[in-house]
């Protein structure tokens, strides 16, 4: 299905792979991690749904505006997840720089 939908978007990469219906009782089933873990290696997908958390959460954090955050959680591995993202690391500049062209920008006050 990835490679197919590389085909129709023209694309090389996509930045982010979600998956439309999950349920935390799949974990164990099947091979799709190691799929998901391949077409990462191969450069095809960027981040996979369950790094895209991590991924904004440190992406909030790398404002120095940022000091607290306050993420939402369904299992204890998503609190372990969210813990482990507050250990006061934000991403990289470069990597901040490319994400901010995403970023959708809200001005509820008209400044």
């Amino acid at each position: 299905a990835t490679e197919q939908s590389l085909r129709n978007l023209g694309l090389e990469t996509i930045d982010v792979l979600q998956f439309h219906r999950w349920s935390n009782d799949w974990v164990g089933q099947g091979d799709w991690l190691e799929a998901i873990q391949q077409l990462k290696q191969q450069g095809k997908i960027r981040f996979p749904l369950d790094q895209l958390p991590a991924v904004a959460l440190r992406y909030t954090l790398s404002n120095p505006a940022v000091s607290t955050i306050i993420p939402g959680m369904r299992s204890v591995r998503h609190v372990a997840a969210n813990r482990a993202v507050g250990d006061g690391k934000g991403l990289p500049p470069e990597q901040v720089q490319r994400l901010k062209a995403h970023r959708w920008v809200r001005n509820f006050y008209g400044d």
